[in-house]
């Protein structure tokens, strides 16, 4: 399965019930090459995958600890 290769954690704010929030419009690059624009506001949920199964809070606290 395809995963996510590159997200830019400034884009998004980490929420105090542990979901992200995109503060801009924001890309997330899979390592097969699909780019998914997130608009701004849209919160990404922690247990939940998107655009058909990407985990996107997972991208989001692996990419904040690096």
């Amino acid at each position: 399965m395809d995963e996510i290769a590159k997200i830019s954690v400034t884009d998004f704010e980490k929420k105090s019930d542990g979901s992200w929030v995109a503060l801009n419009n924001a890309a997330i690059n899979t390592k097969n090459g699909l780019v998914m624009t997130v608009p701004r506001g849209m919160p990404f949920k922690k247990g939940l995958t998107y655009f058909g199964g990407y985990d996107v809070v997972k991208a989001l606290e692996e990419a904040s600890v690096n």
